[in-house]
C-alpha cells in the first residue's frame, strides 16, 4: 500500500509534481485496525466484564508502589495517587463499551486514557520512562484483549496519541 502526494499548480487543474510513498508496517496496521473496527463487534464478549473489572487490582500502580517503597526516587506518592484513577476510569469505560458491544467506544477509551496519561506525564515529569510506558501499553492491550478484541500483539493502540 502506498500514499500518494500530489501537488497541483495554482489553478488546481494541472499536476505539477507527485510522489508515491510506501506506507510503513505500523501505518498499514493502524489503517487496517480502524477499517476493520466494526468487524470486531462479534468478538466482544460482555460476559468477560468481571475479568476486565478484576484488572483493577493488577494495574501498573501496584508495581510502581513496590518500586517506590524499595527506594526508587522516580515515583512519588502524589504521582502514584494521580495515576490510580486514570486506570480505573479506563477500565470503567472499557466495561461500559463492552456491555454495549461497541468496538469504537473501546478504542475511544484507549485514546482518552492515553491522552489522560499525556497530561499526567506533563504534571509528573520523569515518572513515565520506558519501563512504565511498556507497563501502561501492556495493561491497555490486556484490557482490550479481555473484551474479546482480536488484536495483533505487536500493535500499539496508544502510539498515535501518546506523548510519553
Amino acid at each position: 500500500r502506498y500514499e500518494l502526494l500530489v501537488i497541483f499548480d495554482l489553478t488546481g487543474k494541472a499536476v505539477r509534481w507527485f510522489k508515491m510513498i510506501a506506507l510503513t508496517r505500523k501505518v498499514r496496521q493502524k489503517i487496517d485496525f480502524l477499517a476493520n473496527l466494526k468487524e470486531q463487534k462479534p468478538n466482544i464478549q460482555p460476559e468477560r466484564i468481571p475479568e476486565i473489572e478484576a484488572l483493577l487490582t493488577h494495574t501498573p500502580v501496584a508495581a510502581w508502589r513496590r518500586r517506590m517503597k524499595s527506594g526508587d526516587t522516580q515515583f512519588t506518592s502524589e504521582a502514584i495517587d494521580a495515576a490510580d484513577p486514570l486506570f480505573a476510569d479506563f477500565l470503567e469505560a472499557v466495561c461500559k463499551a463492552t456491555a454495549r458491544k461497541n468496538p469504537k467506544s473501546i478504542y475511544t477509551a484507549v485514546t482518552k486514557a492515553t491522552k489522560a496519561f499525556n497530561k499526567f506525564a506533563r504534571n509528573h515529569p520523569g515518572v513515565i520512562e520506558t519501563e512504565e510506558r511498556e507497563e501502561i501499553v501492556t495493561f491497555f492491550n490486556q484490557a482490550v484483549k479481555q473484551t474479546g478484541f482480536d488484536l495483533d500483539p505487536a500493535f500499539d493502540l496508544t502510539e498515535e496519541h501518546r506523548a510519553w
